[in-house]
């Protein structure tokens, strides 16, 4: 008789083993972290890690796509929002909302790295920045229409600092450990709503 698959349960245990590896691969980095670490680290044994990826590469990549979608999730509703200001601030304090979980910070080195001699990676995380500037520059486009931030530039060019500046928080807080998270983030806000000269 073949074995049923709780299909929650099977996602849960991929996410919780995902988790696992972001961690490690955020502590040792790509290279250092081996499948047996993701399996202590998640507490499982190698056939289970395998049964759901095929090797560390895979483990990465899915990491990512799991990024991807989740970004994408919230630009969606940023973008389904009636008030364009309220709209893009939900979509950048959502860019910024996993600096918190200072277990991961580390990933941001690895990134770097593995986007430079993985092309397949590359094209994964130049693909999630993509639509995330996107959707950055129809609402700073919606805002400007609207009169609520006039930024002096075009719309695009504009949502592309922006998400540029999100990326320096991710940056400083991974490389240094001393940097309060709170007082970064009050600092962004400062330094954008400069930048958008926002209204409100």
């Amino acid at each position: 008789m073949a074995r049923t698959v709780d299909p929650e349960k099977h996602a849960a245990r991929r996410l919780h083993i995902l988790a696992a590896a972001g961690r490690c691969f955020s502590r040792k980095g790509f290279d250092a972290t081996t499948t047996a670490d993701v399996c202590a680290e998640a507490g499982v044994g190698s056939g289970t890690l395998f049964h759901y990826f095929t090797n560390k590469r895979a483990l990465l990549h899915a990491l990512f796509e799991l990024d991807e979608a989740e970004q994408a999730e919230r630009a969606e509703r940023a973008l389904a929002e009636a008030d364009p200001l309220a709209a893009l601030w939900r979509l950048v304090d959502g860019l910024v909302a996993d600096v918190r979980e200072r277990d991961y910070l580390g990933l941001v080195g690895v990134v770097i790295q593995q986007a430079s001699r993985d092309a397949e990676f590359a094209a994964l995380v130049a693909r999630t920045e993509a639509a995330t500037r996107s959707a950055l520059t129809e609402l700073v486009r919606r805002c400007t229409e609207s009169g609520v931030v006039d930024s002096g530039h075009d719309a695009e060019a504009t949502a592309s600092w922006v998400q540029s500046m999100t990326d320096v928080v991710y940056l400083r807080l991974s490389g240094d450990e001393s940097l309060d998270v709170d007082a970064e983030l009050a600092v962004l806000h400062d330094v954008v709503s400069r930048f958008l000269r926002c209204a409100a």
